[in-house]
C-alpha cells in the first residue's frame, strides 16, 4: 500500500475546477465507481468518466508541453555544431548503455525539459561533470 500523492490528486482536480471544498465529494464519486465495477467483475477505465479523462488529459499535457517544444527544437536544430553534440551524446547511450536510437532521443528530450523548466538544483549542477 502506498500513500496517495495529495498535491498530484489536487493538480488533476484543479484542471476540471474541482474545488478544495469538493475533493472528497469528486474522489468519493470516482472510488464508489470503480467499487460498482469491481461488484459486477469490471475493470475500471478512466476514459468511461468524463470529468477524470479530461482531467487527466489537461494534466498529462501541461506535464509534457516543455519535452514537446524541446523535441520540436531538438529535431530541427540547424546548428551543425550543435548536432554534433546532441549525436555524440546519443552515440554514447546507444553504444554504452544500451538504449535504441528512440530511447537515446527521448531521454535527451526529458533532460532538456528538466532544464528548460528550472528544475535542476545547485547540488545537481554541482554533480555534473
Amino acid at each position: 500500500d502506498e500513500e496517495p500523492d495529495e498535491r498530484l490528486m489536487r493538480a488533476i482536480e484543479e484542471k476540471i475546477d474541482i474545488s478544495e471544498s469538493r475533493k472528497d465529494d469528486f474522489r468519493r464519486e470516482i472510488m464508489n465507481y470503480i467499487g460498482a465495477l469491481a461488484l459486477e467483475r469490471r475493470s475500471f477505465d478512466f476514459r468511461t468518466n468524463e470529468r477524470l479523462h479530461k482531467a487527466l488529459e489537461l494534466k498529462l499535457f501541461e506535464d509534457q508541453k516543455d519535452t514537446i517544444k524541446l523535441t520540436t527544437l531538438v529535431s530541427n536544430v540547424v546548428d551543425r555544431e550543435t548536432q554534433a553534440k546532441i549525436d555524440v551524446v546519443k552515440n554514447r547511450l546507444i553504444k554504452n548503455y544500451g538504449y535504441c536510437e528512440i530511447c537515446s532521443s527521448d531521454v535527451l528530450a526529458f533532460v532538456a525539459s528538466i532544464f528548460a523548466r528550472g528544475d535542476v538544483t545547485k547540488s545537481d549542477k554541482e554533480k555534473q561533470p
